[in-house]
């Protein structure tokens, strides 16, 4: 997605129904939400390329990193039914979440993205269609400076270990 501004509220529709909206200010993404767009779309034809997401004051952002399980009983878009208990737990107790931000490439043919971001959090995912096969997810939580990760969790249970010392 590219504009020629620097602030503002942005949105595309590309010709096979893709969309894409989002503020900007300062040249950071405040809010963001895609449906659908493959890399090519979101590549833009302009000139100014927005790509660096905001960050909360004092907070920074951690990216977590998901692919569907092999396990044929766990289905891939369930993700989105457990979204607002994902956390990122830190190591003497505090948890952080649930995500800012949410991307899934999936494949209905062709390679798709659909994501949201909100760097105030209340981020809703219910809106994005279950469509062909998950390839991966990336959630992005607002952490505070100094904080120790140690696990990244869904609810009580951990999903996976993930040691980060935030600077």
């Amino acid at each position: 997605m590219t504009s020629d501004k620097d602030s503002g509220t942005l949105t595309i529709t590309w010709p096979d129904g893709a969309k894409a909206a989002m503020t900007v200010d300062a040249n950071q993404i405040n809010s963001l939400s895609i449906d659908g767009a493959t890399a090519a779309e979101m590549r833009g034809s302009t000139t100014r390329q927005f790509i660096k997401l905001a960050t909360p004051l004092n907070m920074t952002l951690v990216q977590v990193t998901d692919k569907p399980k092999a396990d044929p009983s766990l289905k891939a878009w369930t993700w989105k039914d457990a979204f607002n208990d994902l956390a990122l737990v830190d190591a003497n107790g505090p948890r952080y979440g649930p995500p800012i931000g949410a991307w899934v490439q999936y494949s209905d043919g062709s390679n798709r993205v659909s994501a949201r971001f909100n760097d105030e959090g209340g981020v809703k995912v219910d809106d994005i269609k279950v469509v062909g096969e998950v390839k991966q997810v990336w959630f992005v939580f607002a952490v505070p400076h100094g904080a120790k990760i140690a696990k990244f969790a869904a609810g009580q249970t951990s999903v996976s270990e993930q040691p980060v010392d935030v600077p």
